[in-house]
């Protein structure tokens, strides 16, 4: 516990805990990243979340991976403190329409709609990707943006039979279609580990498995 006790020393004066609360982001850890023992993290497949705290030091923000033994030195509970996580990514979830992304790229035509904002989503074909993630560029991990129910409830209500989760970056998750065509699923399986291994960089790859979001809201491997 070094890094703890190098960050205590660091740390100008303990703040109030409502407003260290105040900092917290969640992040995916890196691929084949072992879960630390004494990380806040929850297990969704194969994919771990871990809880990170951002600290004013000296008018300047440090990025302070949270560990049980600082919960106990801020004297919050770990419940809270995940309470919270969730709540600041939810400020800044995201769903976009990945054709219109892809058009925004191309012609330059402007910011794409926010989704989760909408009262409901469009109806979708068979063909329609969602790229969720969050609206900020500065607090990236958008990808921890799949674990908001909320976020999860809105693709249902678009494919009420289920939904494949992609993961294809630290920073974005895809969204499409559940179907009953195992091809569709192998297809996605292959495009995900070909993607991981020739477009993203090694500190930006989550899992090579696709992930199927289940009517009842709960995430497994398809």
């Amino acid at each position: 516990m070094n890094n703890m006790l190098e960050t205590k020393r660091q740390v100008t004066r303990k703040p109030e805990s409502a407003e260290w609360l105040s900092y917290c982001r969640p992040a995916f850890c890196p691929q084949l990243t072992s879960p630390d023992e004494n990380t806040v993290y929850t297990k969704m497949a194969d994919l771990y979340v871990a809880a990170y705290l951002f600290l004013p030091v000296e008018g300047e923000p440090v990025k302070l991976r949270i560990t049980k033994d600082l919960l106990e030195y801020y004297e919050i509970s770990e419940t809270d403190f995940w309470d919270r996580c969730l709540d600041n990514l939810e400020a800044d979830a995201c769903i976009q329409d990945m054709q219109e992304i892809v058009q925004n790229m191309i012609f330059l035509s402007g910011k794409t709609t926010n989704l989760f904002r909408k009262g409901a989503l469009p109806d979708p074909t068979p063909e329609t990707m969602y790229v969720v993630k969050t609206e900020s560029n500065e607090s990236n991990y958008g990808a921890a943006a799949i674990l908001l129910q909320e976020v999860r409830r809105k693709l249902l209500e678009c494919w009420s039979d289920g939904v494949y989760i992609l993961p294809s970056s630290l920073h974005e998750v895809i969204c499409a279609e559940k179907t009953d065509d195992p091809s569709r699923r192998d297809f996605l399986q292959e495009t995900v580990k070909a993607v991981n291994c020739k477009e993203v960089l090694p500190e930006d790859r989550l899992s090579d498995s696709v992930y199927e979001l289940l009517p009842s809201g709960e995430v497994v491997l398809a």
